[in-house]
């Protein structure tokens, strides 16, 4: 609140920040180093978050918001280690789902608090948030570029309808 985080809520994962906000702060982050941070597509989110096991334990339709990051951390873990992934706040990406009347709804994905499981699996790809809006169950992840060069492969999905 008011670019503070609030009472004991220092490692719980933000939320209340649109595309833009999040884009802000990749920005912000990346004249800091050398390196170059954005937000993911949806094809890297899915990659580094791998499949979700049957067994995963997250904050989804359990807890009434927000829980701190580390909750599950020593039971659920995404493919390279990261933690919470699913549940908790859904995470913005990159990619366009949508583009009528000239409004990019992009894709977010994980599911949060609020979510059905099913909703939260790695397949699920209806979910998609107005980039200029700002919601209570939405927040973002950052990807670091090493040294800011992109990789030549670029990991892309193509969805056919």
């Amino acid at each position: 609140m008011n670019g503070k985080y609030l009472n004991g809520e220092d490692d719980y994962p933000v939320n209340y920040v649109s595309y833009k906000d999040a884009i802000n702060y990749c920005d912000w982050l990346s004249d800091k180093d050398s390196n170059t941070y954005r937000i993911a597509s949806q094809s890297e989110w899915e990659l580094a978050a791998g499949h979700m096991p049957k067994d995963a334990d997250f904050n989804n339709n359990i807890i009434d918001g927000r829980v701190s990051v580390y909750k599950y951390d020593n039971i659920t873990r995404g493919a390279y280690g990261a933690i919470d992934f699913w549940g908790n706040v859904w995470e913005w990406t990159s990619t366009i789902r949508d583009n009528s009347n000239n409004i990019n709804m992009l894709g977010v994905k994980g599911g949060s608090w609020k979510s059905e499981r099913t909703d939260c699996r790695i397949e699920h790809r209806k979910e998609s948030r107005n980039e200029n809006d700002y919601y209570d169950d939405v927040g973002f992840r950052v990807i670091q570029v090493l040294n800011g060069i992109e990789p030549e492969l670029k990991v892309d999905l193509y969805i056919y309808s």
